[in-house]
């Protein structure tokens, strides 16, 4: 009776939580050749592991944008020494919920129109953490419209404008550094509900922090 019992609770967490249990590292290019492949593989829970190298759509076949699957974790060996170039395509990396991207130089965002991204952030739950993001287009690197619940911290941002921030709520940016190339560049531009932007380093362009709703920021501070 009492294993019976301990074998219901297994069967109830293995149903209820598979990615507990099931959980795979997926890698790139170890066993996948493309971090769009090894992503379409995962499920809620795995991890996308890729490796040190160079990956576009010229060196390793990679098609742009890399679309995010619902909890996979993306993960690169090195931010120094694996990069995602989109070849100016259009936006780079497209997130989904519960997902992390980390570990990666990128760069190649279209420049010949005004929304394209190098992350494109329109979900919930996303960590965007360690990363170098530079030679983007005319736009910005991050950009998260009506998402909810965003971590865009110790990152390294060396382009016209770092983050745009439209109507998101719950959305914090800490510990990154921003290097505006441009004169007319912007570090964070926050039009949200709620934000936390604490302890950035902002060098060069028009404005650090732009914001037409400032009473909405719970936390303001640079």
């Amino acid at each position: 009776m009492k294993h019976s019992g301990i074998l219901s609770v297994i069967l109830i967490i293995l149903f209820c939580f598979p990615s507990i249990v099931f959980a795979t590292d997926r890698l790139v290019p170890g066993q996948y050749s493309t971090i769009q492949s090894a992503i379409n593989s995962a499920i809620f829970g795995d991890r996308v592991l890729v490796a040190n190298g160079y990956y576009s759509s010229s060196t390793n076949g990679e098609s742009f944008p890399i679309v995010m699957a619902a909890g996979v974790i993306l993960q690169g060996a090195d931010s120094n020494g694996t990069t995602i170039d989109g070849g100016t395509t259009g936006t780079v990396i497209e997130t989904a919920d519960n997902t992390t991207i980390s570990g990666f130089t990128m760069l190649g965002s279209g420049s010949g129109g005004e929304w394209n991204y190098v992350i494109y952030c329109e979900s919930t739950s996303v960590v965007i953490e360690n990363n170098i993001i530079y030679e983007n287009g005319p736009s910005y690197g991050i950009a998260c419209w009506e998402a909810q619940d965003v971590s865009i911290k110790n990152n390294i941002f060396n382009l016209p404008h770092g983050v745009d921030a439209y109507d998101t709520s719950e959305v914090i940016v800490n510990e990154n550094i921003f290097n505006m190339v441009d004169k007319d560049g912007v570090g964070v531009s926050l039009n949200s509900t709620s934000g936390d932007i604490t302890n950035n380093i902002m060098h060069g362009g028009w404005r650090g922090i732009d914001s037409p709703n400032p009473g909405n920021v719970l936390k303001l501070t640079d």
